[in-house]
């Protein structure tokens, strides 16, 4: 009884019941209307058979004629919906309300039909498995005429899991449990309509992982063995990447898992979104079976250390495979489950794989193009360039003029620590001025000072104060403008920060405040002024070190805090190209970098790196240039939205 298990239609008339039943839609009267796919028969279906008696009880010059098995004692003929997924609620045809009806031409009276509706998926897997409520039934009652059957269900053997929105195969029998053959003509099969289409599943925001020119986690423990550069079995138009990930399931591991961690950033970002289902994990996939359960776990990976279920979010996400030996594309569906309530959707940072769990069966699988969450912004590299470290980086000139304090520029550290062990730094003595301000100019261009209006870079200074909680601001100006009128005028936005400790050196980091002047442009900047308890006329000596604030064009190599990504030139080779170029440049830190080829009109021609991680140090990107046409084209390098772009002529 291996194909009882698979799905069919709930069919509905009770006996008796009144004329109102009614079917919903015609599947097939195999000549205009044909709605079903025929995906197994034991016996032989024509589906354009010449209707041998036509008249008023079926008038159709064509109908369908199926040949019975008397090999089989359970022969079934499965159908499924050409196009949708599945068939709509079935639970009026359970209860009788509508019914199932099939217009049908048999050898003799007295022969049984039998209707099972089924989940597909759970019925491949054996009998009952996969079977709603039972059976639908009718039976014949003339012999070489047509007659309209109507199925009437009967319940019997089932699978409780299975409810009435799972409908997505029928499974027809005639005269089951007999080896008998015969010969029938079938028309007109009625019943449920189809499911409404559904929408296409939520996207996922971005792609970890397509083993080819997105590379973005870090495998950092599998049960089984990954292979990230296998060959793809059999690409289509479901996968035609050249290149996939190849995973051997591990099958002395009942819960083989594949853990797997952002490769530079922190952490995922907020996954409440899909916790909630407006957006869906998605992964490719290509299966030795149908029906292999795949489980995602999103984690907090410091709580999950500690024993299952630590870390764990909310539960589990699911997706089961349907297709065998060919790709498709999963979408897991959070199920909740057992789950650590500590954990928040913005804690995430691993999330675990698992095929077939609760098994120990073995497999090789091949994936590609995991999708999900974005990742949580890296945090923002808060200080640029070094201003003046009062020994040998020095980069501002001190305006004495308009200084209301006193600056001692060479001074001893009066307390060396490990928050600041420079043996030189700078003495300021606030004048009881009720604005006292302490006037700088960088001796370098002020290069673009838009990222500190959002916080995104910021200024910092080592402070050494007599007090907590003393205010310092820092205005940052156009000195053409700022220091021949009253305020606002020229100055372009102010920054503020406060101590925290007493007698003791501390980093202070300032956050934008207020844009007093915005006809100031970013790019207009050349001058800082820095306030200590400003609108107070308390005299005060406080020590400073250690200024870092915005980008300054033309500083000289290795004196600059945290410069551009890159710490040489970048070169592309050969140049001009053949076949092949390669880029090289050396990263200060890890990044993420792209890689870009385009015309001179600016399109798009190529796209070798869409996004990976690269570790710091010497590294080279690929460009193959077979296919491109002679010409000048250009190359666009991104390191973490640091972009250099540079010319690379191909010649044939």
């Amino acid at each position: 009884m291996t194909f009882f298990t698979r799905c069919l239609l709930l069919a509905g008339a009770m006996a008796g019941l009144s004329s109102s039943a009614s079917a919903q839609i015609i599947y097939d009267n195999f000549e205009n209307t044909r709605q079903i796919a025929y995906t197994y028969t034991d016996g032989v279906l024509v589906q354009n058979f010449a209707n041998p008696a036509v008249g008023t009880a079926n008038p159709s010059p064509t109908v369908g004629q199926y040949t019975r098995s008397a090999g089989a004692q359970f022969d079934v003929i499965q159908m499924r919906p050409q196009t949708p997924v599945k068939f709509a609620d079935v639970s009026a045809y359970v209860a009788g309300t509508s019914s199932v009806t099939m217009k049908v031409y048999s050898t003799a009276a007295g022969i049984p039909f039998q209707l099972v509706m089924q989940d597909k998926v759970k019925a491949a897997t054996g009998y009952p498995n996969g079977n709603l409520g039972g059976t639908f039934n009718a039976t014949t009652t003339v012999a070489n005429a047509w007659e309209t059957l109507t199925f009437t269900f009967t319940g019997g053997t089932s699978d409780p899991t299975v409810q009435p929105i799972d409908i997505d195969q029928l499974v027809l029998l005639i005269n089951p449990n007999t080896n008998t053959n015969g010969v029938y003509l079938l028309d007109d099969l009625m019943g449920p309509a189809f499911a409404t289409t559904p929408p296409p599943p939520p996207p996922a925001q971005i792609t970890y992982d397509n083993f080819e020119n997105v590379r973005q986690l870090s495998y950092t423990f599998t049960n089984g063995v990954l292979v990230q550069n296998a060959a793809n079995p059999a690409s289509s138009s479901a996968n035609s990447s050249p290149t996939v990930g190849q995973y051997t399931r591990n099958a002395g591991a009942q819960f083989d898992v594949i853990q797997f961690q952002p490769l530079l950033a922190t952490k995922f970002g907020d996954v409440s979104a899909y916790v909630a289902g407006t957006r869906s994990v998605t992964m490719k996939v290509y299966s030795p079976a149908v029906g292999v359960p795949f489980q995602l776990v999103m984690q907090d990976k410091v709580k999950a250390a500690t024993g299952y279920p630590n870390g764990n979010l909310g539960g589990t996400f699911n997706a089961t495979t349907t297709v065998a030996n060919a790709w498709e594309t999963l979408t897991f569906t959070f199920t909740g489950g057992t789950s650590d309530p500590t954990v928040q959707p913005t804690d995430v940072n691993q999330m675990v794989l698992l095929i077939n769990p609760n098994t120990n069966t073995a497999g090789v699988y091949y994936i590609d193009d995991l999708m999900g969450p974005d990742f949580a912004p890296l945090q923002p590299t808060l200080v640029e360039q070094i201003y003046d470290d009062f020994e040998t980086k020095r980069f501002l000139a001190y305006n004495s003029r308009l200084t209301s304090g006193s600056l001692n520029a060479d001074t001893l550290n009066p307390a060396p620590s490990a928050a600041n062990n420079s043996a030189r730094v700078g003495r300021y003595t606030r004048s009881t001025s009720q604005y006292d301000a302490l006037v700088v100019r960088p001796t370098y261009r002020v290069i673009d000072v838009t990222p500190y209006l959002t916080n995104a870079k910021r200024m910092t200074l080592k402070v050494f104060s007599p007090a907590a909680g003393i205010p310092l601001q820092i205005t940052m100006q156009d000195s053409s403008v700022a220091n021949g009128g009253n305020y606002p005028a020229g100055r372009h936005s102010e920054y503020l920060a406060t101590t925290t400790v007493a007698n003791a050196w501390e980093t202070i980091t300032f956050t934008h405040s207020a844009r007093p002047d915005p006809s100031v442009a970013s790019t207009r900047v050349n001058e800082f002024v820095l306030l200590i308890a400003a609108n107070t006329f308390v005299r005060r000596r406080v020590y400073l070190d250690d200024w870092y604030g915005p980008a300054l064009q033309g500083v000289p190599t290795g004196v600059a805090a945290d410069q551009a990504p890159l710490t040489t030139e970048v070169v592309a080779y050969p140049n001009p190209a053949n076949e092949q170029a390669t880029v090289a440049f050396t990263l200060a830190k890890p990044g993420r970098v792209s890689l870009s080829m385009s015309d001179l009109q600016g399109r798009q021609v190529a796209a070798p790196v869409v996004v990976q991680a690269a570790a710091a140090g010497s590294q080279t990107l690929r460009i193959a240039t077979a296919a491109l046409a002679t010409g000048l084209y250009q190359y666009r390098l991104t390191v973490d939205g640091y972009v250099v772009s540079g010319k690379l002529s191909v010649v044939r």
